[in-house]
């Protein structure tokens, strides 16, 4: 199917994108597409046959064209150029690119399968705004039709859960690569782990904690379990949201630390797009703590071209300190890591809600990471905690954070402080609300 049409930004576009079949389409109808697929041709995919003067024939679907040629897509999936000079015979088909015995490589119980997968594919939302594509193991958010990011709900080796592959709404990747490629994404004077640090601990925007009551769910030691949706996704022309439930489970996974439920609201901004994160911890079964390591709070991992080591980035803190020598450490009303991609300034900026229960820190390396800490900064970095935060059963611990996913000319100045005052102004807006609570 990869060969021509496109799924989860995999595939081609020479027929119908399938992400979002489930939203358009009904089970009898996919079932006679794939065997009798000429009966209903979607309008712009039908077949064309083109002979040339050198004897040449082509039969597919036009992808472009100009005055001066026609691109087809062939039904093997690759692509031919065809100058109209040479064109002889050119003639629209009632065939389907489709091959019209594909349903007999299946048995009926395979039809059956693809089928109820094909009905799984929804987008929620609103196409010219903000949208959600839902699969099993991930939703990507959309904005006009882009994907902007990708929550992962279900990952082998990343066993908490992030939003990945963060782009602008300009179509600039701002976090790293996930999974990380070489070379691009090389650390600078790193040699292990094929020389990229962290390859899965560092995804992309996340929120982790080095110790949950003695669990480590920072180094992947214990896991975070996608537990469904309190509110599923819904959007609009201008925000767009989901609420999610996960578990915290020690490290033996028998048993439940706490609970985690977490509102994103994602709105279009004039400087990019900016995303809302209240996340509410919980147990009703036993008090809980946590301890005041430095892997703590809500994480950005960047692009590796916008790093400060091995790109062009900085760091910058609402005092006007910039880098890891100056910034780490302090506290931090906002913090911004940025820098230029294809003369676009580009980057991620984080602003700690100031109604969290105490002032964020800054955890903050040039090779590309900046963690907003909203625990105690130990005087001695260890494992075992100088500081416990302690949470009790039933009680809830909430931390808020607005995240501004920003793109703009690279010549053009950006003004940090009214961004956080129009993140103020915006919590100040909207209060608090039941979920909140």
């Amino acid at each position: 199917c990869y060969r021509c049409h496109r799924m989860e930004n995999r595939g081609n576009t020479f027929a119908p994108d399938l992400s979002d079949l489930g939203s358009r389409g009904s089970a009898e109808a996919i079932v006679r597409s794939i065997l009798h697929p000429s009966e209903v041709i979607t309008e712009g995919f039908s077949q064309q046959i083109i002979g040339t003067e050198s004897g040449d024939v082509h039969a597919g679907v036009v992808l472009e064209e100009s005055a001066i040629e026609v691109k087809l897509a062939l039904v093997s999936g690759k692509t031919v150029a065809i100058p109209k000079k040479d064109i002889l015979e050119r003639r629209t088909t009632k065939l389907s690119v489709m091959p019209g015995d594909f349903g007999k490589t299946m048995s009926p119980q395979q039809i059956a399968d693809i089928t109820a997968w094909l009905m799984s594919q929804k987008i929620t939302g609103d196409r010219d705004g903000f949208s959600f594509r839902n699969a099993p193991n991930q939703l990507d958010i959309h904005f006009a039709g882009k994907r902007i990011a990708t929550y992962l709900k279900k990952h082998d080796q990343l066993t908490r859960r992030s939003l990945v592959n963060v782009n602008t709404l300009t179509g600039i990747q701002v976090t790293r690569n996930f999974p990380p490629r070489l070379p691009e994404d090389r650390t600078v004077g790193y040699n292990r782990e094929h020389g990229i640090d962290h390859p899965v601990m560092h995804p992309g925007i996340w929120i982790g904690f080095g110790d949950v009551h003695g669990n480590d769910y920072w180094r992947l030691q214990s896991k975070v379990i996608f537990d469904g949706f309190v509110h599923l996704p819904t959007g609009d022309k201008t925000s767009g949201s989901f609420t999610t439930r996960n578990r915290y489970m020690n490290r033996d996974g028998k048993q439940v630390v706490c609970t985690q439920i977490t509102r994103y609201v994602f709105r279009r901004v004039k400087q990019g797009w900016l995303v809302n994160i209240n996340a509410a911890f919980s147990s009703k079964d036993r008090d809980f703590y946590f301890g005041d390591q430095e892997e703590s709070g809500l994480a950005v991992r960047v692009a590796s071209p916008i790093r400060v080591q091995g790109g062009n980035g900085t760091i910058l803190n609402d005092r006007g300190e910039k880098n890891g020598a100056q910034v780490w450490g302090k506290q931090a009303k906002w913090v911004d890591y940025a820098g230029v991609i294809d003369s676009r300034r580009v980057g991620v900026m984080v602003m700690p809600s100031p109604v969290n229960p105490r002032p964020s820190w800054l955890h903050a390396r040039d090779y590309g990471v900046v963690v907003v800490n909203p625990f105690p900064k130990q005087p001695k970095e260890r494992r075992e905690p100088y500081v416990k935060t302690y949470v009790k059963k039933g009680e809830r611990f909430t931390l808020s954070y607005g995240v501004l996913v920003h793109d703009t000319p690279a010549d053009q100045s950006f003004n940090h402080r009214a961004v956080y005052n129009e993140f103020i102004e915006s919590l100040q807006t909207r209060g608090t609300t039941s979920e909140d609570r």
